[in-house]
């Protein structure tokens, strides 16, 4: 059966082409987007796309009451339940990476009785970059976090639809049947304190390569504006993320676990310039 990858975006017009490419390179089949409202662009850039690649394009406004992550991934459950032997649920500034970049090589090895597998991350920082310039965010952001940094116990998951109940945090499945692993495939054991997090970091196959600062202007222009949890207002964020904020994701550089090879980036190229074709046989 088919493997697909699933996300819910807004604004990410800028992003959005990488990541799809990206999973095109490592072998998923389908690619599929939920629409949170964007107004950049990029609601017209998937629609192109889709029509040179397989991409299930999900307008999906924010509703109150409900968190539009959550409703789109039980949504994706619901919908494409029988559809995809395997559905892995990341967000636009993650990327899912193989060692050996092929994640159909990685999920034929699974065993037919896991319905969940939970993969750590590994976070980048802004690699000292103070502004955004044209090039894979990849290839811009090559410092990340020590190896046993905190922050690499959060998982998100990869998930048999056919074994999985519902989503219970954006990281985290309930399971109907099957077992919920690492990605070595022993049974995960979860810091209960978190709805997200692994007791240990399992990553020798594949991790999540979480880009979640970029350069500073990109950082300070969207995901602060956002906001969080344990700020108050903007100029409380703005104190928050200071210079050691940035600094301690950007302690490792040129890594063998996490540098992309020179091949990879030549097939990205070749990709891309086939989506910057579709779209613009499309306008």
């Amino acid at each position: 059966m088919k493997k697909a990858v699933c996300a819910i975006a807004r604004d990410e017009s800028i992003y959005i082409t990488e990541w799809i490419a990206h999973n095109i390179l490592i072998g998923f089949d389908t690619i599929i987007i939920y629409d949170n409202g964007s107004v950049d662009g990029m609601s017209e850039m998937i629609s192109m796309l889709s029509k040179k690649i397989d991409i299930k394009h999900i307008l999906w406004p924010t509703t109150d009451g409900a968190s539009p992550q959550l409703s789109a991934y039980n949504d994706c459950l619901k919908k494409f339940k029988s559809d995809f032997e395997f559905i892995a649920f990341i967000d636009i500034d993650e990327f899912l990476y193989p060692k050996n970049l092929n994640i159909t090589s990685y999920l034929n090895e699974v065993p037919t009785d896991i319905a969940a597998i939970a993969i750590n991350q590994l976070t980048f920082g802004s690699a000292n970059h103070d502004h955004y310039f044209d090039d894979y965010v990849t290839r811009r952001f090559n410092k990340c976090s020590t190896f046993d940094y905190s922050e690499r116990l959060w998982f998100k998951s990869i998930v048999n639809p056919a074994k999985v109940n519902s989503f219970v945090s954006a990281h985290k499945v309930s399971i109907s049947s099957g077992k919920y692993v690492y990605s070595d495939f022993s049974e995960v054991e979860f810091d209960e304190r978190y709805n997200g997090a692994t007791k240990s970091i399992i990553s020798d196959e594949i991790q999540v390569n979480h880009y979640i600062l970029k350069s500073k202007q990109e950082f300070f222009e969207t995901k602060m504006k956002r906001g969080g949890v344990c700020a108050v207002d903007a100029q409380d964020r703005a104190q928050r993320y200071n210079t050691e904020f940035f600094e301690y994701r950007n302690q490792l550089i040129n890594r063998e676990t996490f540098t992309y090879p020179d091949s990879y980036y030549s097939e990205m190229d070749k990709i891309m310039l086939d989506l910057k074709l579709a779209v613009q046989n499309t306008q």
